[in-house]
């Protein structure tokens, strides 16, 4: 049996409005399809639910969001995780992840604690990395780290796809984009 992906979007008494999302036999969507094309709304008397929206799709995913991602005039935002972890030896060891809000990307702080290098993995403000992507023609120029805290700051570099803090720091800072041009310079 083909299946298809779904959304539904249906609108509860209160006027408050769930989706349903998943798949379903073609069938069923095509049978959708025509009563969409006759402009009815599908009215279910015994749960008190009016479907508003209720289509189906089938091709690939787009950056990672499914087709139904798209159905029923949603315009899904592309959300990148990053690795966030405070103090670990290394970025593949870190286990956990965050989702950025929409005025920060990914960070990869490189220091060394103790006599021991150390990485810093998490999400941080745009402003922030550029003023550290200012700072690092400064400590590269100079071949040493700033101290802070007793650490010294060995990389410090920001990127802005899911999970790319777990490349190599020194990657990273070489290809990290300037989102500010007033403060890091074109």
């Amino acid at each position: 049996m083909l299946k298809k992906c779904f959304l539904d979007q249906v609108i509860l008494g209160d006027l408050s409005t769930v989706f349903s999302a998943g798949c379903r036999s073609k069938q069923v969507c095509d049978l959708l399809a025509s009563a969409a094309g006759r402009k009815r709304q599908h009215e279910f008397q015994r749960t008190k639910k009016n479907v508003a929206c209720a289509h189906c799709c089938s091709t690939n995913t787009t950056n990672g969001i499914p087709c139904n991602g798209f159905l029923c005039n949603q315009n899904p935002v592309t959300v990148d995780t990053c690795l966030s972890c405070d103090s670990v030896s290394s970025p593949k060891l870190c286990q956990v992840s965050q989702q950025c809000s929409s005025n920060e990307v990914c960070v990869q702080r490189v220091f060394v604690r103790g006599g021991a290098v150390r990485y810093q993995l998490g999400c941080e403000r745009k402003l922030m990395c550029d003023h550290l992507l200012k700072d690092y023609s400064y400590t590269h120029g100079l071949g040493q780290g700033r101290r802070a805290n007793g650490d010294t700051d060995i990389c410090s570099a920001c990127c802005n796809t899911n999970q790319c803090n777990a490349e190599d720091c020194r990657h990273l800072i070489r290809k990290q984009k300037c989102n500010s041009p007033s403060v890091c310079g074109p």
